[in-house]
């Protein structure tokens, strides 16, 4: 109830004493005057009246104001305060009571909707906590609902839906939802963990190293770990290491990464390197300073004993210690070096552990020299005065090997007496004089080292006088080269002069006189005195010649009649036109001839011009005019007589497929003649020279030889030439005749007693052909009158028959067919026979031909359908059960592009389906009854050539047309009739009609036959790879980067790419910017042909900007060379074509860079073939073709059933080329065919093998 305050006139105020206050969402509440009071307020009853004229306090139960007054707040929810209202003007109050309450739920916000990768945590810590805010205390819940969409959806792989709750202490809530997309993964995501092998990450310590995953990294998408076959990614990663031993306590670990990608078939794998090093280097300590004195008397070298040093290592316990000495580096820790010279040298100690660490220290050694040096001294030495009387001996005179053992030392001597002016002390020389000759002196030699240690020896000296006599020769002198030389009073004598005794003189010539006795003679004379020495002088005598040379030259010479050259040699003419005439005395003169023979020099036959050279060998010299004389005869011949020669024999040529000939004319031969100068002149109707001539026509023609010599007389003769036809025609037969017999009387009693058909042999006629004109023949044999046949019920069923053409030339042959007989009227007696056939069709309605079509009689042979489609089997008896089964396995490749791949991976990830139960017959590649990832594999497989069959299935599969499927989204729901079962045959069937399916060919491309052509459309658009180009150094690599100008929204394609294999080598494909990209998308099978394959594809269209390298090739150069030619874009294996999402099918081609070489010729023609010779062949054809570019060149041959006979392949050069065919002893004779294929395009033709 109220409670009132002091009544005031006109101001009555009553006050609730229960109001309930619920906080806003601010969480503060103001207690207003009007919330408090009951009834109506008016000026009537309190004035003044409105908001300001009232005050109100809220108060605890006990009275005291809160210091909120009169705001209420988070921290009063719950509470029951007492508030008092009072009017200012009148002093009238009044209390009320209130309870502050939260009746709002919290103000919730969500997390953002994200998207994670399907590693990612979908905690709240990971993808967003949600925040609330409320006056109490509250509690954020959060409620997940999960979905895993596993591989059918392409954007992603799950879904968590989390609903975020808030509920405050009073039970008030509210709630919200945040969507968790998880990505769906692709191979691209994949990262690998890192190499931890110092180049990519530091290595793993040798000491207890932690090489588990765990530790050293795990295949992650978005930083984290895949999970292993659970969670949302699909995947399977496994791993398996292979160690590899380092050193001592470290090893590489090669750890293969595999991860299967489920959705996509996908499988990856990388090869993380992790390397376990001991890195760190052993510990030292180094010995002290050493000091070593020299041991040895004879070297300045000591033998040192070096002390080990203490090493310590964390891993290794194998060091190997190397010592750096004055002897340098030598193996071991301490021990004794040898021979170390004098000096102060730094030894330094190197040990490395078993894993190549080092480490060094130093110490200090020092060698000192304490040996004095060996003397030794010549025991008796003798010393011989000169002219002058005296002699000077140094102190190296007197040593006989005195040596040091640090090598450098000092000699001095002294005499042990006075003598020759000089007082006994060490010098470096003594002196000796004539008071001492013939006396024995002694002399002491003393040796004193670098250290100033010091030895000596005695020496005896004996002085011996040995002078020499003085000699003046004659003076230089020159004579004719006729007179002697050795005549005295000619050339003179020396003289001499000797201080005692007297000298004897003699003399020795040394002479450089030539042939021609003209030169010098270099004259020693020597002067002997009686004690045994001597001098001697040289005269120098010349002699020379002054007599000039005289030379008389041949004249000139002419005769007639037939001479040789070599009777015109100069031994052969008469005196005066022979030789040179000489003159000459002291001279060595030489004479050469050449002749220079003119066969054409009219008036004469021929001339000799002969130049004879005439040289001094005494005074010429090459290059010099002096010595050398020359003249020239000139000879004529003048000859009247003809040549004669053997003409040739009449010429027979035979015309070519063209009906014309090529004449080449033969030779003349046996030409006799005096002169050598011949030629030969052919004139006919073909024209002139030789041949050849081309296109000649069938008919007879004559041709002139003109045989003339060079003096102008001729010899002629005329044979005749026949152009005849030879080749014989080429036959065409049809495939076979069925023809229904008519019934006959035979016997003349009104009744039908037998059957008779006639035919005639060009009824058999299927397009035969000749290479001349003229109307042709048919027969059948090779009597041109055989020319119809008849047939009664004697032939029932299938008879061989020859058809034999001939031509207007006579020239016969002959194709084999066959005629099938049928009784459909039973006109013949017995059991009726009537036929079976149909027609195999693929899903669109286009015939199929090679068609292999049996029936389990057991009698009639296999049919195969031709162009159109139809087979037949003509006589099967009534009443007989049978199965008609048909058969293809050939081309399999037949229509099966990357195309195929793309929408089979379309229908299996629930894109697109591929919408007929024949096309899903079809996708199953390996009839499993399914369509999965495993068909695309084997697709792939076998369009790159990796593989060339289908596992557990054929090229084709035929379906029974009248089948219909219970479930056409499932044709494998049950087993479909591939055979047509006929049970109690009552008659004629001729509508057992199969559907054929081209397996892997989804999209129906297949050529279905001969007719359908499947020409290329060359107006459809181009797709260009482009690369660099430049040139090649042996043993360089090469990376042919692939860019293109026009990668836009392209999702898949296939190419071969040729190389030559003589030049070039394949290494290693390297990814680029083409997701999905990997070496399984290359096939390498055919390496040894120079081809490698590719075959790529993508679940969306892809576009990228022209600088981006899709995808590298590397190879080796095995030669120098230029990269262009050796490369080469085509469909020499796989059709080079690219794919739009849409189906549409772009050409491909690859282009080399016009800023770093020639581009290709870029208009493309195909290969000009010039003849398949011989054709008709028996046993071996050549087909000739001109190359416009360097390129591989690949021939195949088919039956006519269309199966492969033979593919020949080579790598060729531009120009004129031929590739032989030789056909093996099992092939049957008939109809072939040929296809040739470059990169410029095909070209087909027939073939007939004949036997």
């Amino acid at each position: 109830m109220p409670l009132c305050g002091k009544a005031q006139p006109f101001c009555t105020l009553a006050c609730n004493t229960s109001v309930n206050v619920s906080l806003p969402a601010a969480c503060e509440a103001e207690i207003l005057y009007d919330m408090i009071l009951e009834g109506t307020y008016n000026s009537n009853t309190c004035q003044p009246n409105g908001p300001s004229a009232f005050t109100v306090v809220v108060m605890q139960p006990n009275g005291v104001p809160l210091p909120t007054s009169p705001f209420v707040d988070s921290t009063h929810i719950g509470q029951n305060f007492l508030v008092k209202v009072k009017h200012w003007a009148t002093g009238n109050s009044c209390w009320g009571g209130i309870t502050v309450e939260d009746k709002l739920p919290p103000a919730l916000t969500c997390p953002p909707d994200v998207t994670v990768a399907c590693t990612r945590s979908t905690d709240p810590a990971a993808t967003g906590e949600a925040t609330a805010t409320d006056c109490s205390d509250f509690i954020i819940t959060h409620n997940d609902e999960v979905l895993n969409l596993g591989c059918n959806n392409s954007a992603n792989a799950g879904l968590v839906k989390r609903t975020w709750k808030a509920q405050d202490e009073h039970n008030n809530s509210t709630s919200c939802v945040q969507t968790i997309n998880i990505d769906q993964p692709a191979a691209s995501d994949v990262q690998w963990p890192i190499h931890l092998d110092d180049n990519y990450s530091p290595s793993l310590d040798c000491e207890n190293p932690d090489t588990d995953p765990s530790n050293t990294g795990w295949p992650t998408i978005g930083g984290q770990p895949i999970p292993n076959g659970s969670g949302f990614c699909n995947m399977a990663v496994t791993y398996d290491d292979l160690i590899l031993d380092l050193c001592e306590k470290s090893f590489k670990i090669l750890r293969t990464w595999t991860v299967v990608a489920w959705c996509n078939g996908s499988i990856l794998t990388h090869t993380q390197v992790i390397a376990v090093k001991d890195k760190k280097a052993p510990v030292l300590s180094c010995p002290p300073p050493l000091t070593a004195g020299t041991t040895s008397s004879i070297q300045c070298q000591a033998t040192v004993i070096l002390p080990a040093i203490s090493i310590s290592d964390n891993c290794s316990t194998t060091f190997t210690t190397n010592m750096n000495t004055p002897n340098g580096w030598v193996g071991g820790n301490g021990g004794v070096i040898h021979n170390v010279n004098t000096g102060t040298y730094t030894i330094t100690y190197q040990v490395t552990d078993d894993c190549k660490n080092t480490s060094t220290c130093s110490t200090e050694l020092s060698v000192v020299d304490d040996d004095s040096p060996t003397v030794v001294c010549d025991e008796f030495t003798v010393t011989t005065l000169n002219n002058g009387g005296i002699s000077l001996v140094f102190a190296t005179s007197f040593d006989d090997g005195t040596y040091d053992n640090c090598g450098f030392f000092d000699l001095s001597v002294r005499r042990m007496q006075a003598a020759c002016g000089e007082q006994p002390v060490f010098g470096p020389s003594v002196l000796f004089c004539c008071e001492d000759v013939g006396q024995d002196i002694q002399v002491e030699m003393k040796a004193t080292d670098s250290a100033g240690n010091a030895n000596s020896c005695m020496v005896t000296v004996h002085v011996d006088d040995n002078s020499e006599p003085a000699i003046l020769c004659p003076p230089n002198v020159a004579i004719s080269c006729q007179q002697d030389p050795t005549d005295l009073s000619l050339t003179g004598e020396p003289q001499t002069v000797l201080a005692c005794g007297s000298a004897n003189l003699s003399y020795s010539d040394f002479s450089n006189v030539n042939q021609c006795d003209v030169g010098t003679i270099e004259r020693i004379w020597t002067a002997t005195a009686s004690n045994g020495n001597s001098s001697a002088c040289t005269q120098l005598i010349t002699l020379e010649d002054n007599t000039p040379v005289s030379i008389t030259f041949p004249d000139d010479y002419e005769v007639a009649g037939c001479v040789s050259v070599d009777d015109l040699l100069p031994e052969n003419l008469p005196p005066g036109f022979d030789f040179p005439t000489i003159v000459s005395d002291c001279e060595m003169m030489a004479t050469n001839v050449s002749d220079q023979v003119f066969t054409i020099a009219a008036p004469a036959c021929f001339k000799i011009v002969r130049t004879w050279t005439v040289i001094n060998k005494c005074t010429y010299q090459a290059g010099s005019s002096t010595g050398i004389w020359s003249d020239t005869q000139i000879i004529k011949v003048t000859d009247t007589i003809p040549p004669t020669f053997t003409c040739p024999a009449n010429v027979q040529v035979e015309v070519d497929s063209t009906c014309t000939a090529t004449v080449v004319l033969p030779q003349i031969t046996d030409i006799q003649d005096c002169s050598s100068d011949i030629s030969v002149f052919i004139s006919s109707d073909l024209g002139a020279g030789a041949g050849p001539f081309f296109n000649v026509g069938t008919g007879s023609y004559s041709a002139t030889y003109t045989v003339a010599d060079g003096c102008t007389n001729t010899t002629s003769c005329t044979i005749g030439i026949e152009v005849v036809d030879l080749k014989k025609p080429t036959p065409y037969c049809k495939p076979g005749l069925i023809i229904e017999l008519m019934g006959v009387d035979t016997d003349g009693d009104g009744m039908v007693d037998n059957g008779m058909a006639t035919t005639w042999a060009e009824d058999l006629n299927d397009a035969s052909f000749d290479n001349c004109p003229g109307a042709l023949k048919f027969s059948f044999s090779s009597d041109i009158n055989d020319t119809g046949r008849d047939f009664d019920c004697g032939h029932l069923g299938q008879n061989s028959v020859e058809m034999w053409v001939t031509d207007a030339a006579g020239n016969q042959d002959f194709c084999l067919t066959s005629i099938i007989i049928q009784d459909n009227m039973g006109v013949c007696s017995g059991n009726p026979l009537s036929s079976v056939g149909g027609a195999i069709t693929n899903e669109e309605g286009e015939d199929v031909e090679n068609v292999t079509v049996s029936i389990n009689d057991g009698v009639t042979p296999p049919a195969v359908t031709g162009p159109d489609g139809n087979f037949v089997f003509p006589a099967l008896p009534l009443g007989n059960d049978f199965t008609v089964s048909p058969e293809k396995d050939i081309n399999l490749l037949n229509g099966v592009t990357t195309y195929d791949i793309v929408l089979i991976r379309k229908h299996i990830l629930g894109v697109q389906a591929l919408g007929s139960p024949y096309k899903l017959i079809a996708a199953d590649v390996n009839k499993s009854g399914s369509v999965t990832t495993y068909d695309m594999v084997i697709l792939q497989k076998n369009i790159l050539h990796v593989d060339e069959e289908f596992p557990n299935n054929r090229s084709w599969r035929f379906v029974d047309k009248d089948y219909i499927f219970p479930d056409e989204t499932n044709p494998f729901e049950e087993d479909f009739p591939e055979v047509y079962n006929i049970n109690n045959f009552q008659g004629n069937m001729n509508e057992v009609d199969f559907i054929a399916v081209k397996v892997g060919d989804v999209n129906g491309s297949a050529v279905p036959n001969m007719l359908a052509g499947g020409a290329q459309d060359r107006g459809r658009e181009l797709l260009t790879f482009k690369a660099a180009v430049g040139s090649l150094l042996e043993g360089q690599e090469y990376r042919l980067e692939i860019t293109s100008d026009n990668f836009d929204h392209i999702i898949g394609f296939q190419f071969t790419l040729d190389f030559d294999p003589a030049v070039l080598e394949y290494i290693r494909v390297e990814k680029g910017e083409l997701p999905s990209l990997t070496e399984t998308n290359f096939g390498f099978a055919l390496l040894d042909r120079g081809a490698v394959t590719s075959s790529w594809n993508h679940t969306e269209p892809v576009s990228r900007d022209p600088a981006a390298v899709l995808f590298s090739l590397v190879f080796r150069a095995k030669t120098n060379t230029t990269q262009a030619p050796v490369f080469q874009l085509g469909s020499t294996y796989t059709p080079a074509e690219a794919y739009h999402a849409n189906g549409e099918v772009l050409d491909l081609e690859l282009l080399f860079d016009a800023r770093t070489g020639e581009l290709p010729e870029q208009a493309s023609r195909p290969p000009s073939v010039v003849v398949a010779a011989p054709n008709p062949f028996h046993q071996t054809t050549v087909i000739g073709f001109e190359l416009s570019m360097p390129g591989h060149v690949s021939l195949t041959v088919f039956d006519n059933t269309g199966r492969v006979v033979e593919t020949i392949g080579e790598w060729l050069e531009a120009g004129h080329q031929s590739l032989v065919f030789q056909a093996g002893p099992e092939l049957p004779p008939g109809t072939y065919f040929y296809q040739l294929k470059t990169k410029d395009g095909s070209s087909t033709d027939k073939l007939i093998l004949v036997k």
